[in-house]
């Protein structure tokens, strides 16, 4: 662990980020509902999210390749604490999509920079691990936000999300301190868009954009957007879903690093393959749930599955795109945008127009087609190991 010191800063203002995110998470979709907004609106909060995101991850990355990644993080924490306090005074949940676009903005300047970093300053032989630590900060952090939330949440909805503000504006503050350059960005360097022949002609990294990108954010988005509303219409109350969130955020504790390290020890594709078959019987299985015990079990190995996913896709995409990490991280999170921009909106349309069950269903057949994928490139190169 004496390798990834200099990374604790970083790990603290992320578990803050979670934390303050994590505040208001399980709830955004019932403020949402409360401001009168159907499935599909919900939904749409989802899409502008993504989609916002999805257009501002590859230039966020270049810029942090040209300029440091120092600013632009800083920068994103900064713009997501007053979008966060901007939400608490949203009286309809028109003004609730286009913050969350805002977000989504924010966002694109956090998330592909601050996976830059960490591959800045670890070597591969560690990248999984390092990878997975960040995650398991991050989520056990929004797992801790989530349960003392529900504290808060007894003040109204806007003390929640003016609470959530402070923390995060806290955090962006304690990096303007503590995080730095490593002085491995390129001055002169170009924006390239991303040359889908390389893409397509390396499978592995094929893989990762759509498995560990497209896939997880499909899934995660549709989870994050959908499942609040879904269980209250089953009849569970307010604090029952955060406690499912709970159990389903804290299994990123253990999930992410475990995933990081096993990846680093087995090979990146065959924990890959494991997590994304499990991710598709479980999010069937999810449709089948309906006491708590069951939604909470089956929520817990979801979430598992799917975040375990993170970490081993984006070590593969590390050891590929050195030399313009930022400009690679932002391709992955331009797919993971694109996931998460359809998965919501489709799967609350489905949910909508057929059955309340159909997201979970969709889920399950997108995560095995990814699994099916990493099965094939397997079998060709069994000898693949990292």
């Amino acid at each position: 662990m004496s390798i990834l010191r200099p990374l604790i800063p970083f790990y603290a203002v992320m578990f803050m980020l979670g934390v303050g995110v994590g505040f208001i998470a399980p709830i955004l979709p019932l403020y949402a509902r409360a401001l009168g907004a159907t499935q599909f609106t919900v939904g749409l909060m989802g899409t502008a999210f993504t989609i916002a995101f999805t257009m501002l991850a590859i230039p966020a990355g270049w810029l942090s390749d040209r300029f440091g990644r120092r600013k632009p993080f800083i920068f994103g924490l900064l713009c997501l604490g007053v979008v966060i306090y901007g939400m608490s005074m949203a009286g309809q949940a028109s003004i609730l999509i286009f913050l969350r676009g805002v977000q989504g903005v924010s966002s694109a300047f956090i998330i592909p920079v601050a996976y830059a970093i960490i591959g800045d300053k670890v070597n591969r032989g560690i990248l999984g691990k390092a990878i997975g630590l960040f995650g398991m900060l991050h989520g056990g952090g929004m797992a801790f936000g989530s349960i003392i939330g529900e504290l808060v949440s007894s003040q109204g909805f806007s003390c929640l999300f003016i609470a959530s503000a402070v923390i995060v504006l806290a955090a962006a503050i304690i990096a303007f301190f503590t995080v730095h350059d490593t002085g491995k960005f390129y001055s002169n360097r170009k924006l390239v868009l991303p040359n889908l022949k390389v893409i397509f002609k390396n499978k592995s990294l094929f893989l990762s954009f759509y498995g560990g990108g497209f896939v997880a954010g499909f899934i995660e988005m549709c989870i994050v957007t959908l499942v609040p509303a879904y269980l209250s219409m089953l009849g569970f109350n307010r604090l029952d879903i955060r406690l499912v969130f709970f159990f389903m955020l804290n299994s990123t504790l253990i999930s992410q690093i475990l995933a990081g390290w096993l990846s680093d020890k087995f090979g990146r594709l065959q924990i890959l393959l494991i997590m994304l078959l499990s991710a598709g019987i479980f999010s069937i299985l999810f449709t089948f749930s309906s006491s708590f015990i069951e939604v909470s079990l089956t929520m817990f190995i979801l979430g598992f599955s799917y975040s375990s996913v993170y970490p081993v896709a984006l070590a593969l995409i590390s050891e590929i795109g050195k030399g313009a990490l930022g400009s690679s991280m932002g391709v992955y999170s331009l797919m993971y945008g694109v996931g998460g921009s359809i998965g919501p909106a489709l799967s609350g349309l489905l949910a909508d127009r057929f059955t309340l069950q159909a997201p979970y269903i969709l889920n399950g057949i997108i995560a095995f087609s990814a699994a099916t994928l990493t099965l094939s490139i397997l079998l060709q190169n069994t000898h693949l190991k990292r």
